[in-house]
């Protein structure tokens, strides 16, 4: 008797999975590819890569088979496979290391000046940085980016732990060009360089032909959303070359831009500009589109990260507009709205908003959060949400970010023409042909990308 009842258990509990909607995610390959130039990170077809819905499916065959949710061992931790791929140990390992990235960095830092014998090379380092201070901030950390830092092979598997994939809705015209231009050169000149121009006078010279770049298109200011908790997607594909950024959009170099903080702490900083990021400083945005390279902003910022929560689209856009007065003031520049389809759902947010019918102690300690997380945003310029998804071994608690697809769309480019000093007025039309194009993006991609239940909120 007992193995019947069990058999029947199973039978009702298959046939429960058969009639739900909850199932593996449908891989970018086989989605309705109706966006030319798509780029797709993930190279093998058959991963399962979103282990998150796998908690979904035992969790209902669990609550069928026993009866809901008030049995108690339904509550136990799910813990990873022990058989698992290669390929998914190391994507697992490389988003553990981005995420301990800053603590790790930091700690590395002053343990190394624990020991006498390096204190040389610290003091060497320590001068280095009082007279390299300005670089994250004044354009210059354009000469710091590194592109085979930015395209080693641990970047393909940070991207396709999601995986990420990059789409574009129409073809951007290339800032830059490369021709091959004929130019008089001393010969031996990798050498000769160097050398005091008396002495290169007499060095005979020679014609050669090399490859330049010519600037024959505008600049592009990118902008991002949602933020997320940690804007995973855009960081993926814009500080790294493992989305084949550069082919998606040739001849566009792209800063990805955060805040100035990150670039007070040793070697983090020497780490963020080798991969192309740097500060988001009005100072900084200004050199590098100068220097006709383009930039990349996360909007929402500090705030819309609080705002992150799974389900639900709120983005803080309304009271943003300085990069819309930026490239009014520059002129030859073209704003483009990025979304990004899926960043919310990486992490489980905790809303610390104090809610009436909560007891007098829970709404203490909702208050105190606020309140911490606000001082933070007001003294650093930058606060945190309080979020976990899954860990290193298990399905249900950490800091890892859960295995849930990160699709990009790029939408199509805004042309901003040159306004010396733009009234409120202009940069108001501006910036609601942005939203208007933003809006266009999400709402003509969102069945493709299962957020067809959403809502797209510009809250602040």
């Amino acid at each position: 008797m007992p193995e019947k009842k069990n058999s029947r258990s199973t039978d009702e509990a298959l046939s429960f999975l058969a009639k739900t909607n909850v199932g593996r995610p449908m891989h970018p390959s086989n989605a309705e590819n109706v966006i030319p130039g798509t780029v797709f990170a993930r190279e093998d077809d058959n991963q399962d890569y979103d282990d998150s819905q796998d908690d979904i499916i035992k969790t209902k065959l669990f609550q069928r088979t026993q009866g809901g949710f008030h049995n108690k061992t339904e509550k136990q931790r799910r813990f990873a496979p022990l058989r698992t791929s290669l390929n998914r140990r190391l994507e697992t390992l490389v988003i553990l290391w981005h995420t301990i990235t800053i603590p790790f960095l930091a700690s590395l830092f002053f343990v190394l000046c624990t020991i006498p014998m390096l204190w040389p090379l610290i003091i060497v380092y320590l001068a280095f940085l009082y007279f390299d201070a300005n670089t994250p901030s004044n354009g210059t950390s354009a000469d710091r980016r590194v592109e085979w830092f930015r395209s080693l092979d641990i970047w393909k598997h940070f991207v396709n732990y999601y995986p990420i994939s990059v789409y574009k809705t129409v073809d951007l015209e290339p800032t830059f060009k490369t021709k091959e231009i004929e130019v008089i050169l001393p010969k031996y000149h990798q050498i000769t360089t160097y050398l005091p121009n008396f002495i290169n006078k007499y060095i005979p010279s020679h014609r050669v032909v090399i490859k330049k770049e010519i600037k024959t298109g505008p600049r592009y200011i990118f902008g991002y959303h949602p933020h997320g908790v940690v804007s995973l997607g855009i960081t993926g594909a814009f500080a790294t070359n493992a989305c084949n950024i550069s082919e998606l959009l040739p001849g566009i170099r792209i800063y990805l831009l955060t805040l100035i903080t990150q670039f007070k702490l040793p070697l983090l900083r020497d780490y963020l500009m080798a991969l192309g990021i740097s500060s988001v400083s009005k100072r900084n945005v200004i050199a590098l589109i100068k220097r006709n390279q383009s930039v990349c902003i996360v909007i929402g910022g500090a705030s819309e990260s609080l705002l992150s929560k799974p389900h639900t689209i709120d983005i803080v856009l309304k009271k943003r507009k300085g990069f819309v007065k930026i490239a009014l003031e520059l002129g030859d520049t073209q704003l483009v709205p990025i979304f990004g389809f899926g960043e919310n759902a990486a992490y489980n947010v905790f809303d610390p908003s104090v809610s009436a019918k909560s007891c007098s102690l829970l709404n203490y300690a909702q208050k105190k959060m606020c309140g911490f997380q606000l001082w933070l945003k007001q003294n650093f310029g930058f606060t945190f949400p309080f979020f976990h998804a899954r860990g290193v071994f298990n399905h249900d608690f950490g800091l890892l970010p859960y295995r849930k697809p990160i699709s990009l769309v790029i939408g199509r480019p805004i042309p901003i023409p040159y306004i010396h000093s733009p009234t409120q007025e202009q940069i108001e039309h501006y910036h609601s042909l942005y939203v208007e194009e933003l809006k266009r993006v999400f709402e003509e991609n969102k069945e493709k990308f299962n957020a067809g239940s959403m809502e797209l909120r510009i809250v602040e």
